[in-house]
């Protein structure tokens, strides 16, 4: 027998088009649009939700991967650090929140250039997350007994409202008042705390204003009105309880 390419058993290929009505069908279709970067994550703000603010802030396109808890556990071997969120971008696939954040900001020039500076960039982002892990300690989604709750909104918050509230002082931005991408980090931490406890800022106008300042930025605020923002936290009940 001459032997051929393709065996005569092989299967058809059912993509293409099977008439010259299927093959307009096919030529109507808009492309796929191109995105800048594309960000895998859990369907909710979490980890992810300041590189999603840094991506729209920096003004490049984005897209979701939301993934449910068992598609997470299939791609975890595959994950360097066996964690989310992950950024696809510049041919990239970047892991570790604060990591990602921190590769925005020095491609985009969006940190300050002396080493002394970069500390306190750096020390606000590793800050924000540490309000952030505080905050998943006093959830009740994670477990958090009502103890656990009114020591977040008694004892935890007020501690790091006040440190963030000397950091900034009366400057408009943290680090040189310089919008940076530190911004962006404690921005987010400090906006999920006031959402889980309303009363969180009532001792700290600046910061509320700092928040405020964020949110009208032009980039900013069209993420914050767009499809692409997903829902926030709802308020702790013994936070409620105390506005009474």
């Amino acid at each position: 027998d001459t032997p051929t390419d393709t065996p005569t058993d092989a299967p058809k290929d059912t993509t293409a088009p099977t008439s010259a009505a299927d093959a307009v069908v096919e030529a109507a279709k808009e492309p796929e649009p191109h995105y800048d970067a594309v960000l895998t994550y859990f369907a909710g703000r979490g980890r992810a939700e300041s590189i999603r603010a840094a991506l729209s802030e920096i003004g490049l396109s984005w897209k979701h991967k939301l993934k449910t808890g068992p598609e997470f556990m299939e791609m975890k071997p595959l994950l360097a650090f066996g964690s989310l969120p992950m950024l696809e971008i510049d041919g990239l696939y970047l892991v570790q929140s604060g990591a990602i954040l921190r590769y925005l900001a020095r491609a985009h020039r969006l940190c300050p250039d002396t080493a002394a500076s970069m500390w306190r960039f750096d020390a606000l982002i590793d800050a924000a997350e540490d309000l952030r892990v505080a905050n998943y300690k006093g959830m009740p989604a994670f477990g958090a007994t009502a103890d656990a709750q009114k020591n977040l909104v008694d004892v935890v918050h007020p501690r790091h409202a006040k440190q963030f509230a000397t950091m900034l002082g009366s400057d408009a931005f943290f680090v040189d008042n310089q919008f940076s991408l530190a911004d962006i980090a404690v921005w987010d931490a400090l906006q999920t705390s006031w959402e889980l406890n309303p009363c969180f800022l009532n001792a700290h106008p600046p910061l509320k204003s700092f928040i405020e300042r964020i949110n009208s930025r032009e980039r900013i605020a069209a993420y914050l009105a767009s499809d692409n923002r997903l829902a926030g936290q709802q308020p702790l009940e013994c936070a409620t309880e105390a506005q009474v």
